[in-house]
């Protein structure tokens, strides 16, 4: 088991929503952090060769991530997409 810190606040708020959802925030973290690595892997691998978009720090990834939803014709509106995205995963928590 790996130790991760966090800010107090952010905490706060992690364990605000896992009392929502009645779980623990441990579950809730392991939730979040699979479905944000099954989304951002694609993109990774999409771009692993190439030099100008290697992303080494959470900020690089910040900076690329618009990148997770480029050039897919399913997309019309990435805020939508992003919303079913959270309502399926808040879904699952339940």
């Amino acid at each position: 088991m790996t130790t991760i810190t966090i800010s107090d606040e952010k905490y706060n708020h992690l364990l605000q929503h896992a009392k929502t959802l009645n779980t623990s925030p441990e579950s809730l973290v392991e939730l979040l952090l699979d479905t944000f690595l099954s989304n951002i892997t694609p993109f990774i691998k999409a771009n692993a060769h190439s030099p100008s978009a290697k992303i080494q720090t959470l900020g690089d990834l910040l900076t690329h991530g618009a990148g997770l939803w480029a050039n897919r014709d399913d997309i019309e509106d990435v805020t939508v997409y992003a919303h079913q995205l959270r309502q399926k995963t808040w879904q699952r928590v339940r």
